[in-house]
């Protein structure tokens, strides 16, 4: 049974006082309910693959919410390591070291501290009598090397030879009387005496050999046991800063193992170098001492929790990190610092945040980022990129542990393609978070509105808004969700309406935001509907208001650009003839009908054939049309229309112009619920004040769409007046009463109307 709405159901309430402004909580969004719940289980989860895909849009506020919960979700976490790259025995190939956070600066120092240590005692060995007994086996070396000499000396001058020393050789001159022969005083002397000296000359070489063999062990014998002293010598001078150094770190064995392997590498490898000569010996020791080199990848110094990190450039090395080169003649070298690292690198055992559209932008990013996730590792091999064609010596790093939370925030689109294509999401993003946007209008969700509209004022410098105000942004937020129980929390919506809000207050030189600022930053009509109300004042297109006409019956539909939608009546028209039963739909014939009003027009045959007798076929053809329509018409709301209009047509019985129909109907004549209602309301009262006026004018809706009613000020306001009227139906019966009726006609006596006009029909056929 059909019935008239009352003011008390139509008006749209929001009570204020139940607000507690003490209660609110200004960082929480209502919508994200289950987002925060989905972000504390990837950040407490420490397994692999459980990431986070949020569904929602990504505008500016909405990551900056998440990136201060995360923040706030990690604050109690201790700081990240810090990551170093230490070198062993290839500088090209530097290891991975973690510190903690914080120290790697303090680790680097407190080595290149030690290395110059090393090189001061190294230094006062070689130059300074502080090891005795290394002076006294190189003054050992020196005795010894003197008292051979002196044999070969004394030994040369028995057999009438002078000597010279060369470095590792000796030169022998024969004398005769004291003086050294020259060549030609040589060449005089007779065979016997030449073959003399030659002789004795053999025999002072082969001497000499011996003598330099034997001074070579005999300084290699005594340089190994300097080599072994000196070995000793370091590690007992090292030993205390050792000790003190590993102390520092005691708790990290990573840091001290590292220590412990360059302190023992320095004085092994310093002592197999050893040859007594500081000056010989000055590069190598250098070379040994500073091989050992620390470059800081990421230094945690200062930050007290992981790192949330937003990147909304992913491309792969502001995402993975970068490894830079030199060109040195035009040879292209890298070594450990040049290293840099990127976004994944940087918020390891912190949270990383990614826009979905901005990572498919770089689709190598989001394979490597894949790789990374499944991994656990990254890996810079693949920074070379074009410089493999070059002449490259390029530093190759250990991999690198990470262990980020990534979030990827995107839409539904996305998701279901990477979900249903990608085998590798599926395993990186277990976990998947919605943001629900419809709240109920409780108090809970009252105090969140509240709270979001003071971020939105603070964070934009916005007036602050009168309760009338705040009532009609309430009114707003129902009316996108078609429902005054709810609330639609889309914030980038409710963040302009504010804005622009703001701005007509202040034009208007307001203190705050009044409730006008609001109605007219969300009602203010565009410049297409203005054509097309200005279409019904020329009669470019028709419709009637006043009346009542066989077979015709305003419609109520749509028209939403995405960017603005407004409501337009539409004239539904239907005439009948002698037929078999079929129903013509002009738009489907004109190919101007979309699948689902294709689907409309066949449950009308169903509803056709339940309101009449089923055992015959119907001797009647129907001809329906949506007047002056030339685009696509889709959707089944207009269903309910179109039957009375060929029940109208049918029966003879005229329809009232002064109301418009919307609703579907299924073959039961059941009215069912649908969307746009208070467009399509607001629009039918606009083209009536438009024609001649809304005075007197109804519109029939389903009764299950009477909680979508969000109407604004001036439609309360008229039904209040009793200006305008609202009737709920369940069935087609209650429609017809309403628009085909009055005290003496219901819709029984207009079925059996329709009755009589098939006989009459099935009459004609018959010879």
């Amino acid at each position: 049974m059909y019935r008239e709405l009352f003011s008390n159901e139509i008006k749209y309430r929001f009570n204020i006082s139940d607000i507690d402004l003490n209660n609110l909580n200004r960082d929480y969004l209502s919508e994200y309910d289950e987002v925060y719940n989905k972000l504390d289980q990837a950040i407490n989860i420490k397994g692999k693959g459980y990431n986070l895909y949020i569904l929602d849009d990504s505008n500016e506020d909405k990551i900056k919410n998440i990136i201060d919960y995360s923040n706030n979700k990690l604050k109690d976490i201790e700081a990240p390591k810090d990551i170093c790259f230490v070198v062993e025995e290839d500088k090209y190939c530097p290891k991975v070291l973690f510190t903690n956070g914080g120290s790697g600066i303090k680790f680097k120092e407190t080595l290149d501290k030690i290395k110059e240590d090393y090189l001061d005692e190294i230094f006062d060995f070689y130059n300074t009598s502080v090891c005795e007994e290394k002076e006294e086996i190189l003054n050992e070396i020196i005795l010894n090397k003197d008292k051979l000499l002196n044999e070969l000396i004394e030994l040369s001058e028995e057999n009438g030879f002078h000597i010279k020393t060369k470095k590792r050789s000796f030169v022998f001159s024969p004398i005769k009387d004291g003086v050294p022969l020259t060549d030609e005083e040589f060449e005089a002397l007779d065979n016997e005496e030449k073959n003399s000296l030659i002789k004795k000359l053999s025999l002072l070489k082969s001497k000499s050999k011996e003598l330099v063999k034997k001074l070579k062990e005999n300084e290699l014998e005594s340089i190994l046991r300097v080599r072994e002293i000196l070995s000793e010598f370091l590690k007992t001078q090292m030993q205390e800063r050792k000790l003190q150094l590993i102390d520092e770190f005691m708790d990290e064995d990573e840091v001290c193992g590292y220590i412990n392997y360059v302190c023992s590498n320095i004085e092994s490898k310093i002592a197999d170098n050893y040859t007594s000569k500081y000056d010989d010996d000055e590069p190598i020791i250098n070379e040994i001492v500073y091989s050992y080199q620390i470059n800081i990848l990421l230094d945690n110094s200062g930050i007290d929790h992981p790192r949330v990190i937003y990147e909304n450039e992913p491309s792969v090395q502001r995402l993975i990190g970068k490894i830079e080169y030199e060109n040195y003649n035009g040879i292209y070298k890298s070594t450990a610092k040049d290293i840099k690292p990127g976004a994944i690198i940087k918020s390891s055992e912190g949270v990383l945040i990614l826009r979905a559209m901005d990572l498919l932008n770089y689709p190598q990013s989001y394979n490597y980022l894949k790789k990374i996730l499944l991994n656990g590792y990254v890996d810079f091999e693949f920074s070379k990129s074009y410089l493999d064609a070059l002449s490259i010596k390029c530093v190759k790093p250990e991999l690198i542990k990470v262990k980020p939370k990534v979030i990827i925030i995107g839409d539904y689109r996305v998701y279901n393609i990477l979900y249903n294509n990608d085998e590798d999401f599926k395993n990186v993003f277990r976990l998947m978070g919605e943001s629900d946007y419809i709240k109920d209008k409780n108090e809970k969700e009252k105090e969140n509105l509240t709270s979001t509209i003071l971020n939105i004022c603070k964070g934009y410098k916005c007036k602050p808004l009168s309760n009338e105000a705040l009532k009609e942004v309430a009114r707003y937020l129902s009316r996108q969700c078609e429902d005054k129980r709810k609330l639609c929390f889309d914030n980038l919506k409710l963040t302009n309406l504010i804005v622009m809000a703001n701005d007509i207050a202040t034009l208007e030189e307001r203190k705050q935001i009044e409730s006008e600022d609001i109605i007219q930053s969300y009602s203010k009509e565009s410049l297409l509907e203005k054509n097309y109300l200005q279409q019904y004042k020329d009669k470019k297109v028709l419709l009637s208001t006043t009346g009542k006409v066989v077979g015709c019956v305003n419609g109520l539909s749509v028209i939403d650009t995405g960017y603005c939608s407004f409501g337009k009546p539409i004239r539904i028209t239907c005439t009948c003839y002698k037929g078999n039963g079929s129903i013509v739909d002009i738009q489907k014939e004109s190919d101007l009908s979309g699948k689902i009003h294709n689907k409309s027009i066949n449950t009308l045959k169903g509803l056709i054939t339940t309101l009449f007798d089923g055992y015959e076929d119907l001797p009647i053809d129907f001809h329906l049309n949506f007047e002056q329509i030339y685009g696509l018409v889709e959707g089944d709301s207009a269903s309910a229309a179109e039957a009375v209009a060929m029940i109208s047509a049918l029966s003879k019985v005229p329809v009232k112009q002064n109301i418009a129909i919307t609703g579907s109907v299924n073959q039961f004549g059941e009215i069912q619920p649908i969307g746009g209602i208070n467009d399509k309301i607001e629009g039918f009262i606009k083209v009536c004040d438009t024609i001649d006026n809304s005075m007197g004018k109804a519109v029939i809706i389903p009764s299950a769409n009477v909680d979508s009613l969000v109407l604004s000020k001036k439609v309360e306001e008229l039904i209040e007046m009793g200006s305008f009227k609202i009737y709920a139906v369940d069935t087609i019966y209650d429609v017809i009463d309403v628009i085909m009726g009055d005290v003496y006609v219901t819709y029984k006596d207009v079925l059996e109307q329709c009755k009589k006009e098939f006989k009459r029909y099935l009459s004609r056929g018959k010879k």
